[in-house]
C-alpha cells in the first residue's frame, strides 16, 4: 500500500504539507526546518515558493486524473461493490492515524483529501448501476471539486486553480472511457479468467490427474 501510495498520492502530497507549513510560517511559529527556510532564502526563493512549488493546477488535476482514476482501475479489477470506496476511507483512515502520530512528535501535518470520497462513492455507484465511464466522468469529477470547495470552506485545501475544472472533467472522462473500452477487449477478459490447474498442479495438490 504504501509504494502505491507514493506513485498516486506522493506527487500532491507536498501541496498537502506545504499549505499547513505556509500558514504557520506566516502565524510565526514554523513547523518548517529553519535550515530549510535559510536555503529557500539564500537561493531568492520566497517562503511561498518554496513551500508551494508546484502549480495550483496540479492539485485538482492529479488528483482526479490519476488518483480517481485509480480507484476507477480498482473496481473493474477487483469487481466487488464498494471496492473504491473502501480503499479510499481505508487510505485516508490510515493517513489521519499517521498524522496524529507524527503530529504527537512535533512532524508537519497534511491536509487530508477528503474530497476524493466523494468521488469513490459514486465510481462505485456508476459502476455498480452500469454508467458507462465517458458519461458518468464529467459529473463524478465535478462532485470531487464540489467537495473540495466545501472542504475549503469548513477546513483547508492546497491551492487549487478554479479554472480548469472543465479541462479535468473532460479530460477524466475520456480517460475512464478508455478504462471501459480495454475492460471490453478478449485481451482483458482473459486476463481476469481464472487459470485452471494443469495435471501437474493437480498432482502436487494431491487430486488424481484429469483424464
Amino acid at each position: 500500500m504504501g509504494t502505491a501510495t507514493f506513485v498516486v498520492a506522493g506527487p500532491v502530497e507536498h501541496q498537502e504539507y506545504g499549505v499547513l507549513s505556509l500558514a504557520a510560517h506566516r502565524d510565526e511559529h514554523t513547523t518548517a526546518e529553519q535550515q530549510l527556510l535559510d536555503f529557500a532564502a539564500g537561493q531568492g526563493s520566497s517562503p511561498t515558493s518554496f513551500l508551494l512549488p508546484v502549480p495550483p493546477w496540479v492539485h485538482p488535476a492529479w488528483l482526479v486524473c490519476v488518483g480517481l482514476l485509480t480507484l476507477v482501475v480498482a473496481r473493474e479489477v477487483v469487481g466487488l461493490r464498494w471496492t473504491a470506496t473502501l480503499l479510499t476511507a481505508t487510505y485516508l483512515g490510515y493517513r489521519a492515524v499517521v498524522w496524529g502520530l507524527l503530529a504527537a512528535t512535533g512532524f508537519p501535518p497534511s491536509v487530508l483529501p477528503v474530497m476524493l470520497l466523494a468521488g469513490a462513492v459514486l465510481v462505485d455507484c456508476a459502476v455498480t448501476w452500469g454508467v458507462p465511464g465517458w458519461a458518468a466522468g464529467v459529473p463524478v469529477a465535478a462532485a470531487v471539486f464540489a467537495a473540495a470547495f466545501v472542504q475549503e470552506f469548513v477546513a483547508v485545501i492546497p491551492p487549487w486553480q478554479w479554472s480548469v475544472a472543465p479541462v479535468v472533467w473532460i479530460g477524466f472522462a475520456v480517460l475512464w472511457g478508455v478504462v471501459d473500452r480495454v475492460g471490453r477487449t478478449r485481451r482483458w477478459a482473459r486476463w481476469r479468467a481464472p487459470v485452471a490447474l494443469d495435471h501437474r498442479a493437480a498432482a502436487v495438490a494431491g487430486g488424481a490427474p484429469a483424464p
